[in-house]
């Protein structure tokens, strides 16, 4: 793999890109400028993509730029995948991709048939986003021509999208550099797209956000005009976007992993945090989530091994729930702490216990392969909740090497009882419930657990009345 992205012209045959925590920043900070989940994987993925190929350029000292301005690029991405620079004379296609192992290289149909959007060369550019940033890089696969993809590629009409057969891909990208030089026509003619009539008619037809491919609804005529007009094509993203957030969808993407680094978003806290500033009952929270005994919290170092013991001989599982929040709360710096969560973890069968003891062991052995976390968010529900709030916590635990334990739990704030009929819904990226549960009267809580791999990304909605919240998560 390349190191700070320093290739040399004369070993171009196989392109690894690192990519940096600064575009990956950028690329996560932009989530708010799109309109549904698809639109913002999508902006995410051609940002990291188009950001990094320009730094690759500049690094070989080649003069590039992005065809579109900034400010029109998540335009453009909430509608379709793909990035033009001009590089000299010519100009280049990027279309980013997570598939491994592919066969055929996909580039959809605006970059090849719009007038003014087709391109000399077409990179195809594979991303692998490790849940881990460091450890995230991207290939170019290689590239093609626009020549080559009208003679060669198969069109599909259902996606709308150019196919070319990867063995037809010219993998050497040096051959792309020299060929630069060479005064060849690299294109093909294309036939002018028809006028375009009713244009409002048309740009309020697809501006709801719920219809997440809107450049398969009409036809690719009316579409290919609607795209190439930058008025139209920002005016449709920005009215996908308003009516997104008038329905009151929460855009921003949680990136759980994140968490074991101590990185946190805007809004989200510990539980320690929530407790004290709304004065919650430690006990009353915790009946569940920790479990409530007579221990007093003002332990110390000292009463560690008292603890450990009462642990180890106790057959009461509010008392081992407990014991195990106290010793990440004060066991700090102890190893025998360290060692009596990590063997409650190996050796218990209760799914609760083995959770309380993996967020104790965060707190206190961050960087332990069996540490979870766990934090907190509170929502309003508007008049709903009258003047009360309730509060989501998120606990993610390492299940084993593939998987990951996510338990979900909305408790009152103000009050002993949740309302009535709160839903709480698990979704999956396109808005399909996978699972649900709603609170009855006199509930304190409402809950579900389910197991994710890297990569995974759902939704977590509550409703109440008429009222609702959406967050999503990347895992």
């Amino acid at each position: 793999m390349t190191n700070n992205n320093e290739i040399k012209l004369q070993n171009l045959e196989q392109v690894y890109l690192n990519l940096t925590d600064k575009i990956i920043e950028k690329a996560w900070l932009e989530h708010s400028l799109y309109s549904n989940n698809a639109a913002i994987w999508n902006g995410y993925c051609n940002r990291l993509c188009l950001d990094t190929i320009l730094a690759w350029f500049q690094n070989l000292e080649e003069k590039v730029e992005s065809l579109f301005p900034e400010t029109d690029l998540p335009n453009i991405w909430e509608l379709v995948t793909g990035s033009a620079i001009q590089w000299g004379e010519n100009k280049i296609v990027l279309i980013p991709f997570e598939a491994d192992n592919i066969e055929t290289f996909c580039v959809p149909q605006e970059w090849v048939d719009i007038p003014g959007w087709e391109a000399d060369y077409y990179l195809a550019v594979q991303l692998n986003l490790e849940a881990d940033e460091e450890d995230s890089w991207m290939q170019i696969l290689g590239y093609t021509t626009h020549k080559e993809l009208k003679i060669k590629a198969i069109y599909n009409s259902n996606f709308r999208a150019y196919s070319l057969a990867r063995e037809e891909l010219i993998e050497d990208i040096t051959m792309m550099f020299v060929a630069r030089q060479i005064l060849t026509n690299r294109k093909t003619n294309i036939a002018a797209l028809p006028s375009l009539n009713q244009v409002e008619l048309l740009i309020e037809q697809l501006s709801n956000p719920e219809i997440e491919n809107p450049r398969l609804e009409v036809s690719f005529a009316e579409w290919g005009l609607l795209l190439a007009n930058p008025k139209w094509c920002n005016k449709l993203s920005q009215l996908r976007l308003q009516k997104a957030e008038k329905g009151e969808r929460n855009t921003e993407v949680i990136k759980l992993r994140n968490w074991f680094r101590n990185k946190l978003e805007n809004g989200w806290q510990t539980v320690e945090e929530i407790v004290e500033e709304f004065s919650m009952q430690q006990t009353n929270l915790t009946l569940e989530l920790i479990g409530a005994t007579n221990f007093r919290h003002d332990a110390s170092l000292n009463q560690i091994p008292t603890l450990i013991e009462l642990l180890e001989n106790s057959q009461d599982k509010w008392t081992k729930l407990k014991i195990a929040d106290l010793l990440g709360q004060f066991g700090k710096g102890s190893q025998e702490a360290i060692f009596a969560l990590t063997n409650l973890l190996d050796n218990s069968s209760d799914r609760q216990l083995r959770r309380q003891a993996a967020v104790s062991l965060g707190k206190i052995d961050p960087n332990n392969s069996l540490a979870g976390v766990r934090q907190g968010k509170i929502i309003d529900l508007g008049m709903q909740l009258g003047a009360n709030k309730v509060a989501l916590f998120v606990t993610v635990i390492p299940e084993n090497s593939i998987e990951t334990n996510i338990h979900l739990q909305v408790r009152p704030t103000d009050k002993t009882h949740l309302p009535a009929n709160l839903q709480m819904l698990l979704l999956n990226e396109t808005g399909e419930t996978l699972l649900q549960t709603a609170s009855r009267e006199q509930d304190n809580w409402i809950q579900l657990e389910f197991f994710g791999e890297e990569g995974d990304r759902f939704i977590v909605k509550l409703i109440l009345g008429e009222t609702s919240f959406s967050q999503d998560f990347y895992l």
